[in-house]
């Protein structure tokens, strides 16, 4: 099906008619997002055989440009999960190391960008589902502002947290991917550092935190301010209660 979709893409190209700006890329989604001509099982064994009637919104709009769905990529059951260690299915891998984890809950689709199966995929994320692989698996992966990409058809978890999010090898292949869905053509400006004030809050984040991690951020943080960013300490009273209620 795959090649054929591509054999077909190549003779329109030929004709000298493109279908849009992503004509015969193949992009991998992450399999809670619905396919028509795909099952969508979530990562569960209780949607193995679900076979959604339409696409979503989402995946339309990426087939609607040119697209090719390359496939549906392994996830952490039900998004449910940071390791990707799904019990079901079997775990997605680190490309890099086998033996470690890609993150997740959206590890299929960045082991999918980082091995080079595929430039783009679509995950999502709620808690870090996108984040979390892309930092893991050295991709790019971008969380929009919630409400940017619809959510219909997609698996829930939290409907105030929920969003769809690109997975590239680059922000320019993100920045398409998310002019594509959105249909912004708003022209990206560098963003200008020095002056720029980040709030750095320690409270609750800085918990348990291991010293490696601890030790990548205070590198992070000591690069901004070489970028002439100020650093500003400024911790967020009862976060840690507030993210759980945002979350129910």
């Amino acid at each position: 099906m795959i090649r054929e979709a591509a054999r077909r893409s190549d003779e329109i190209f030929d004709l000298k008619i493109v279908l849009g700006p992503l004509h015969g890329a193949p992009i991998v989604l992450k399999d809670n997002m619905d396919t028509a001509a795909m099952p969508t099982t979530g990562g569960t064994p209780a949607l193995k055989d679900h076979r959604p009637s339409a696409n979503a919104p989402i995946a339309q709009a990426l087939i609607d440009a040119g697209a090719i769905v390359f496939g549906k990529a392994n996830l952490h059951e039900l998004a449910q999960g940071i390791t990707n260690n799904n019990r079901a299915f079997g775990p997605a891998r680190n490309p890099y190391d086998p033996d470690k984890i890609p993150g997740g809950s959206s590890g299929g689709c960045a082991v999918a960008v980082s091995a080079r199966l595929a430039p783009a995929a679509m995950g999502t994320d709620t808690g870090g589902s996108v984040r979390i692989p892309a930092a893991l698996c050295g991709i790019v992966g971008f969380r929009p502002t919630m409400g940017r990409y619809p959510q219909q058809g997609v698996i829930p978890i939290s409907h105030t947290r929920d969003t769809a999010g690109p997975m590239t090898r680059s922000v320019a292949d993100a920045v398409l991917l998310d002019r594509v869905i959105t249909g912004s053509m708003q022209e990206i400006l560098p963003a200008r550092l020095r002056g720029l004030r980040l709030g750095v809050p320690r409270a609750h984040f800085y918990e348990n935190i291991d010293p490696a991690v601890n030790d990548a951020m205070d590198s992070a943080l000591r690069r901004f301010r070489d970028y002439g960013i100020d650093l500003i300490e400024a911790d967020l009273p009862g976060v840690g209660s507030l993210d759980r209620t945002a979350g129910s």
